[in-house]
């Protein structure tokens, strides 16, 4: 999922495959792994749901990353390489919301987060204080997506202006959309019981959604949609500018058409582009998401697993511009193995990355070439680490 405010320049395009590379990263079992625990009696770990590294990660600064939690809560580590003693290191913990984040952003600054909550608001949060400075509230159902444009469980898109105060409560600054888009995705095709999921790209003056009906994405000019009022609950009904010309979960042979639960913008190599990620089959509730690395070249993918355990997956979209077909062979992929449960949350720091997963624990990646060749050539490397492998 990209930012806000979000544009790339022309790209030289050059025909250098980088799949290779993608077999170097490697995760130490003893000091990539880091654990969220539970703060309730009858469990010890709790699910990570999402997670982000900064800005300042991307362009190789320190990888502070952030990762939300079922409970409600985010952490906050340093995800700098350590040495094997000395433990986890520590961590900033921000008790936000009552109830499970599906998806985190960091601010253009890095000093403050907006999460989404299943307790239908999104919420803006200094990291140095840990205070919420501002509540979204207007969504009916879980919130899954922020961009400062949120999407729902309610089939609704919302767009925020945090100049426009509605009320002040305890210090907490509540705001009401100033723009609503209901029924982003078909009100008439499916009833909110299923749950369609927003995933939003968002330009300066446009947005880019998709929801869990199908795999269609809608443009939407925001400058021509009606104005919201909490006082005066006017809802008129608003069109998307375009449509993309045909569905995507449906060309290879599928009876019935899947959602994409996760859209990620080009950049670099890849700018002009979008990627989405749709579940295998329409029956299933993966909540996986993409990303993409800093220099556009890298596809990072989340997995549902299966009983053997769960990976993440990168796929070489470099010469993605160049290709006829918009749908990425299952072939071009390298696997992470080395976690247990659904592998939903996944991001990219310069030159590392990071997997969270249902058994309760967040993997960093690094890219060590080095690292890479001695698990090639020593039997017991791997009680020491996993890597980096080409997917069947």
């Amino acid at each position: 999922m990209s930012r806000p405010g979000v544009t790339c320049r022309p790209y030289l395009v050059l025909a250098v495959p980088t799949r290779s590379l993608l077999r170097a990263y490697v995760s130490s079992h003893k000091t990539d792994m880091f654990t969220c625990n539970s703060d309730r009696t009858d469990s010890f770990l709790t699910p990570p749901y999402a997670c982000a590294y900064t800005h300042a990660a991307k362009r190789g600064g320190v990888p502070h990353l952030a990762v939300a939690t079922e409970q409600g809560t985010v952490y906050v580590w340093d995800t700098s390489k350590r040495e094997e003693l000395g433990g986890e290191p520590n961590r900033i913990d921000l008790d936000i919301h009552e109830n499970g984040i599906f998806d985190l952003q960091w601010s253009s600054d890095d000093t403050s987060l907006v999460t989404c909550s299943g307790d239908h608001t999104a919420r803006i949060t200094d990291i140095s204080t840990g205070k919420v400075l501002h509540i979204l509230r207007g969504h009916t159902s879980t919130v899954k997506t922020v961009l400062l444009s949120t999407g729902g469980r309610d089939g609704g898109i919302r767009v925020w202006d945090l100049r426009m105060t509605d009320r002040n409560v305890h210090g907490q600054t509540s705001h009401a959309p100033v723009t609503v888009i209901d029924g982003a995705h078909g009100e008439d095709k499916q009833t909110n019981r299923g749950g369609r999921r927003k995933l939003p790209h968002r330009t300066n003056d446009q947005l880019i959604s998709s929801g869990s009906f199908d795999g269609v994405l809608r443009l939407w000019d925001l400058r021509h949609q009606p104005n919201y009022s909490s006082q005066v609950q006017k809802k008129r009904a608003v069109q998307p500018v375009t449509m993309s010309a045909f569905d995507p979960t449906i060309v290879e042979g599928a009876r019935r058409a899947r959602g994409l639960t996760s859209v990620v913008a080009g950049t670099g190599a890849t700018c002009g582009l979008l990627f989405g990620l749709a579940p295998k089959y329409a029956h299933q509730l993966f909540l996986g998401t993409l990303a993409l690395s800093p220099d556009g070249r890298s596809l990072l993918s989340g997995s549902s697993g299966t009983d053997k355990g769960a990976s993440a997956f990168l796929f070489d979209v470099s010469q993605t511009a160049l290709a006829a077909s918009p749908i990425l062979p299952d072939s071009a992929g390298v696997e992470l193995p080395g976690q247990k449960g659904e592998v939903g949350g996944v991001d990219w720091a310069q030159d590392m990355l990071a997997t969270c997963s249902d058994d309760g624990t967040v993997r960093v990646w690094r890219f060590d070439p080095g690292i890479r060749q001695q698990c090639d050539s020593e039997p017991d490397a791997r009680w020491n680490w996993t890597w980096g492998v080409d997917s069947l």
